[in-house]
């Protein structure tokens, strides 16, 4: 901070008069000239630390839970292809819903307005949070779909192919039904409808095509639209859907 600036806010701060406006009005303008020329390097790496701490640790125990309870299904019946898929697609299904409130908390509680007049560029912050969030499924779908290919007959690839392209597809459509949806539905609504568009999306990939059958690229290709769906769909959201939108509880 500048030393002469610095002093002249303390000064100021020591003849204080909350009666005089005009000490008031001076007070506010030297202090944001000082925050002004205060600088505040921070790297992407620090960003994202920062993101990972204020997570939730109700939202970090409920996925560990849901971690180990989909290997403990798992491991109880590993020998049935039909079975891990299932499986599988379940814990995608339950880690992407329970991540969407931790990674929308700024507008479900409606404080993105005041995050917005931090120093950090409200969008930046949530595209942060979004990588916090999703380096901490990447590392419980790796362990689940790990252990799961450890055990079963399948390919290590493939396995993990089988836990990791869900996710991304699912998130996709559930940020999708966000950015389109959040001027007329709640949170919660958006959330049952993205159930619906995931059983009947399901329903119709099954009906083509047993998801047992599908080929190594074919989950690659389908988890390469889920990731550009994903991001696309975050990018507009963090730049555009909480000030044109707003997102209601």
């Amino acid at each position: 901070m500048n030393t002469d600036l610095d002093n002249q806010l303390k000064d100021v701060l020591n003849r204080y008069q909350v009666e005089d406006s005009n000490k008031q009005k001076q007070t506010i303008h030297l202090a944001e000239q000082a925050l002004a020329s205060q600088d505040f390097p921070q790297t992407l790496l620090k960003q994202l630390v920062n993101q990972i701490r204020y997570l939730s640790p109700s939202f970090i125990l409920i996925q560990l839970l849901l971690t180990l309870v989909i290997l403990i299904m798992i491991g109880r019946d590993y020998t049935s292809s039909g079975s891990v898929m299932m499986y599988s697609l379940a814990f995608s299904v339950l880690l992407c819903l329970t991540m969407l409130p931790e990674l929308l908390k700024s507008f479900i509680y409606s404080t993105w307005q005041i995050e917005k007049s931090c120093r950090y560029a409200f969008h930046q912050v949530l595209l942060m949070r979004y990588f916090a969030l999703g380096l901490i499924e990447f590392l419980l779908l790796l362990t689940a779909g790990s252990i799961t290919a450890f055990f079963s007959d399948s390919s290590f690839l493939l396995t993990l192919l089988r836990f990791f392209v869900p996710f991304t597809v699912i998130s996709g459509i559930s940020l999708g039904v966000v950015t389109m949806t959040n001027s007329f539905l709640s949170f919660w609504g958006q959330q049952v409808v993205t159930v619906v568009l995931i059983i009947l999306l399901l329903k119709g990939v099954d009906g083509i095509i047993s998801l047992n059958q599908l080929t190594e690229i074919q989950w690659i290709l389908a988890g390469l639209g889920g990731s550009l769906l994903s991001l696309i769909s975050m990018l507009f959201l963090s730049r555009k859907g909480g000030v044109r939108l707003g997102i209601n509880r």
